[in-house]
């Protein structure tokens, strides 16, 4: 009879340690708790100096006064750039090397991936010289 308890007690244990191993090797993925729009705007936001860069090289260092960058981006839901979007407005200058270098830079951003099938978001940053 204490034979039987031992086998017992001994199965019951290498199932709980059983069942706990393999809950333990199971990856859970973390989903984040911020909508879609918010997850790829701090994607974006990430690179905001580097944007505020391409005013300051080329348009505020050549004497313009003031520079307006509006970004619209349309992303799919694996975190590809479908649809680009950029306007800048120079007081002072020219906008086109600013343009080309914002989109430089939003080309080498890796956005997440989402569950949403399409996300457009826009962004606005001003530079002004002192």
């Amino acid at each position: 009879m204490a034979g039987m308890q031992r086998l017992l007690a001994a199965l019951l244990l290498l199932s709980l340690v059983g069942s706990v191993s393999a809950q333990a090797g199971k990856k859970t993925k973390k989903k984040s708790r911020l909508p879609p729009q918010a997850t790829l705007g701090d994607a974006l936001n990430a690179r905001r100096d580097e944007i505020q860069d391409c005013a300051i090289r080329f348009a505020l260092d050549r004497g313009a006064r003031r520079v307006d960058i509006v970004t619209r981006l349309t992303i799919n839901g694996r975190g590809q750039v479908l649809d680009n979007r950029t306007t800048v407005n120079v007081v002072g200058g020219d906008g086109e090397q600013v343009r080309a270098c914002v989109e430089r830079v939003i080309g080498g951003i890796r956005f997440p991936a989402t569950e949403a099938p399409l996300i457009t978001i826009e962004r606005n940053w001003s530079v002004a010289a002192q």
